[in-house]
C-alpha cells in the first residue's frame, strides 16, 4: 500500500466512484427518442477508444441501456479483452457494458477514458470478476479502485497530451485504411490491364486482358497440400521447434504450441517461400506469405509450378479473391472453402517477367503499409506507457 503522504504536492487520491458515476439509465422506446444506434460488446475494439461499428436499432432489439456522447463505455464481461471506448454519439448499449460519467468537480472528463485504459484498472477489473465461462466484474468493486490525481489544471494538460497521442493513432489508422484501399484498386488495375499495354483481347468470358496474357484455371499452375495435426506438440518453444500455425496464431500472431519437426515426419512444414491458405474456419479464404512453421489441418500449402507462375504472383491473386472465397464457403458448423470453386478459379497469367514486375510494385506498397503499421504499434505502446507511468502511484 502506498502512503497518501508520498503523493506529490497538490495531488489527491480518490476512489473511482468519487471521480465517476455508473450511469444506469434505460430507454424502452429508443427509436421514438431518436436513438437509432445500438452498441454491443463485440462492436468495441480492444485498445481503441473509438466506436467504429454498431447496429441500427430495430423494434426487435433487446438492449435498453442508454448512453450519451462524452460518456465512457466499459466492457464488464471478460474484462481481459480490454474493451473501453468514448461515446461520440448518443445511443443504446448492451447490459454487458457499464456507462461511466465523469464527476467534473474532481476530474476533467477528457482524462477518464485514459484512467480506464490503464493496465492497473484492467488488472483490478479482472481480479474482481466472477464466473468461469463468462466472468464479469461489478460497479461496486470498480468504484473502490484508487486513482491519484493532480489539480484539474494539470489534469487538463495531461489529457491534452494523451489525446494528441490518440489523434496520432487515429491518423495512422486512417492512412493504413486508405493505403489498403489504394492497394486493392492498384491490384485490380494491374491484374486486368498490366503495365503499359495498348492492345487487349477478350477471353471466353468476355473479359478484357492484355494481348499476350492468358487465362488459366488455378489448378493448372499450382499444387496443393493440406496440413495435419502433428503428433509431438509442445507448449514450450526450443531451438529445435517451429511454431504450430493454427487459427489462434492468425488472430494473435503468437503460437500457443510448437513442433519438433525432426521428431515428427507427419508434420506438414511451411517455409517462408510458401503460400499458406486458410481452408476452414471464420477466416476461410484468407492467404499468407512469408511464414515458417507447421500447418494445422484447417490450412494448406499452395505452391506455384514456377514454369508458368511464381509463388508471389499466386499469393497476390488469391489475396484479391479473399472475399470471393470467404462469402462462398460451405458448411453450417465450420465454414470451409469449396475445393472445386478454388481449383477452377480463372486467373490471369502474364509472362513471368511481367509477373515479377507487378509483384515488385505490390511488394513496395506492402512495405509502406508495414512501416505504417510498425509506427502505429509504436505510438500505441508509447501512449500506454505514458498512461501507466502517470497512474503508477495508484493504491492497491
Amino acid at each position: 500500500m502506498n502512503n497518501p503522504s508520498t503523493l506529490p504536492e497538490g495531488w489527491h487520491r480518490f476512489s473511482f466512484g468519487e471521480i465517476a458515476r455508473n450511469v444506469s439509465e434505460y430507454e424502452t422506446k429508443p427509436l421514438e427518442k431518436g436513438l437509432d444506434r445500438c452498441v454491443g460488446l463485440d462492436h468495441i475494439e480492444p485498445g481503441s477508444l473509438h466506436i467504429k461499428r454498431w447496429n441500427m436499432m430495430s423494434n426487435e432489439s433487446s438492449f435498453t441501456r442508454k448512453f450519451k456522447k462524452g460518456q465512457v463505455l466499459f466492457g464488464k464481461r471478460r474484462a481481459y479483452q480490454r474493451k473501453v471506448a468514448l461515446a461520440e454519439f448518443d445511443g443504446i448499449c448492451s447490459s454487458d457494458i457499464l456507462v461511466f460519467e465523469a464527476n467534473t468537480e474532481k476530474v476533467v472528463p477528457e482524462l477518464v477514458p485514459f484512467i480506464v485504459q490503464d493496465d492497473r484498472f484492467f488488472d483490478f477489473a479482472i481480479g474482481t470478476s466472477s464466473g468461469s465461462l463468462s466472468p464479469r466484474t461489478k460497479w461496486k468493486f470498480l468504484s473502490t479502485y484508487k486513482v491519484p490525481l493532480p489539480s484539474k489544471e494539470e489534469q487538463q494538460k495531461i489529457s491534452s497530451f494523451l489525446w494528441a497521442a490518440e489523434d496520432c493513432i487515429v491518423k495512422n489508422e486512417r492512412f493504413i485504411q486508405e493505403a489498403e484501399r489504394a492497394k486493392r484498386v492498384l491490384m485490380r488495375k494491374l491484374f486486368n490491364k498490366g503495365i503499359g499495354y495498348k492492345k487487349f483481347r477478350e477471353t471466353e468470358k468476355t473479359e478484357i486482358i492484355p494481348s499476350d496474357w492468358h487465362k488459366v484455371k488455378l489448378s493448372e499452375v499450382i499444387s496443393l497440400k493440406k496440413g495435419r495435426k502433428p503428433n509431438n506438440l509442445s507448449e514450450t518453444p526450443t531451438n529445435d521447434t517451429v511454431p504450430y500455425l493454427t487459427a489462434d496464431y492468425f488472430r494473435t500472431g503468437i503460437p500457443s504450441q510448437h513442433v519438433n519437426i525432426s521428431k515428427d515426419n507427419s508434420a506438414i512444414s511451411v517455409t517462408t517461400r510458401d503460400i499458406v491458405f486458410i481452408w476452414d474456419g471464420s477466416n476461410a479464404g484468407d492467404v499468407f506469405y512469408g511464414l515458417k512453421g507447421v500447418l494445422a489441418s484447417t490450412m494448406a500449402i499452395i505452391r506455384a509450378d514456377q514454369k508458368n507462375a511464381t509463388n508471389e504472383w499466386i499469393y497476390y491473386i488469391l489475396k484479391i479473391h479473399f472475399s470471393t472465397f470467404n462469402t462462398q464457403t460451405t458448411g453450417s458448423a465450420i465454414p470451409h472453402v469449396n475445393k472445386n470453386l478454388f481449383l477452377n478459379l480463372q486467373i490471369p497469367l502474364p509472362p513471368l517477367t511481367e509477373q515479377r514486375q507487378i509483384v515488385a510494385i505490390l511488394t513496395q506498397f506492402d512495405k509502406i503499409i508495414t512501416t505504417a503499421r510498425t509506427n502505429l504499434d509504436a505510438t500505441k505502446a508509447l501512449k500506454m506507457k505514458l498512461i501507466n507511468q502517470f497512474f503508477q502511484m495508484v493504491d492497491r
